[in-house]
């Protein structure tokens, strides 16, 4: 007796799975993270693996607790690496009032969890007497126990925190933890550009946090992440590298001249850095249109590059 094949009536009881890109071996071994959304309405994101230099900082993080600044250009996964350590810090510690999660701005601290790092500490923007400083903190008992009760301090877009405040907070940290360790002996864990956002300076030139004696004396480990993910197109890559540092040879001028388009009239003049920032927001050189395209525009902070030359980087062996 044959069977009577079942007819379909047309409803869909399973969604098959999307065929997975193909992993190496490596990957099998390197932590896991859930990848940022492209869009708010983004329910399809995927786990993916960090690349040898992020699995190094994280276990340079998480398993040795070294105190660590970690930097890179757009695309280089910093996010995705930040929120990995993130997760396995709160894994490590259990209790996740022991791991403070801060950046130098709202939208910054919005992004990863957290909330700025004034809120957090209930730090005056302004500069103020140290004493009094210290007094307003204690008359605000959960900042005080956060100070006291924090193992790791996480600090994104530390770029837009100038010296003297980063002086402060670490010169805080030891006076209300009575701990005279670097940062009173709390781990820090720091990441941002400086190429792409520095602090605002009221007079005078703006001093970077890297500059201040305390970043010297806390941050043991300062690295750079050189993989690119976000631009595919290797040549655009390099170009947006060379805007970052403002070196713009002949080549990369004939480039962007020659993505010119009609737009607008009255644009907008960047600031250091911010021309690197608005074109590295782009994936590929499809479709981008740049006006009048001017070489001698394109600035990069010059304490910033000559600082950057002393950046470690993680290559496998």
């Amino acid at each position: 007796m044959t069977g009577k094949k079942r007819k379909s009536d047309g409803a869909i009881t399973s969604k098959r799975p999307a065929k997975q890109p193909r992993r190496t071996l490596d990957s099998y071994f390197s932590p896991q993270v859930l990848a940022p959304a492209s869009s708010v309405d983004d329910d399809d994101r995927k786990m993916v693996s960090l690349n040898y230099e992020q699995t190094a900082i994280l276990r340079q993080v998480v398993d040795d607790g070294e105190n660590v600044f970690f930097t890179g250009s757009a695309g280089t996964g910093k996010s995705l690496l930040l929120r990995a350590i993130i997760k396995a810090l709160k894994n490590k510690h259990g209790k996740s009032d022991v791991v403070s999660v801060t950046a130098s701005t709202g939208m910054a601290a919005s992004n990863i969890g957290g909330m700025t790092i004034h809120a957090w500490g209930a730090v005056a923007p302004t500069q103020t007497e140290f004493e009094f400083q210290v007094s307003c903190i204690r008359k605000c008992r959960p900042a005080l126990q956060r100070w006291q009760k924090t193992k790791v301090l996480v600090i994104d877009e530390v770029s837009m925190v100038d010296g003297p405040l980063f002086s402060r907070i670490c010169q805080l940290a030891q006076h209300l933890r009575k701990n005279n360790s670097p940062f009173g002996g709390i781990q820090l864990v720091v990441t941002g550009d400086f190429f792409q956002l520095p602090p605002v300076a009221k007079q005078g030139e703006a001093v970077f946090a890297f500059e201040s004696a305390e970043w010297k004396r806390c941050i043991r480990h300062t690295i750079l992440l050189s993989e690119v993910f976000r631009q595919k197109d290797n040549e655009f890559a390099a170009l947006l590298n060379e805007l970052r540092l403002g070196n713009i040879p002949p080549t990369a001028v004939s480039v962007f001249q020659s993505l010119a388009r009609p737009l607008p009239p009255d644009p907008s003049v960047f600031e250091k850095g911010q021309s690197y920032v608005a074109l590295s927001r782009a994936a590929s050189m499809t479709g981008l249109q740049v006006l009048n395209f001017n070489a001698h525009k394109v600035q990069a902070h010059p304490k910033v590059v000559e600082w950057s030359k002393t950046l470690q980087t993680y290559q496998p062996s």
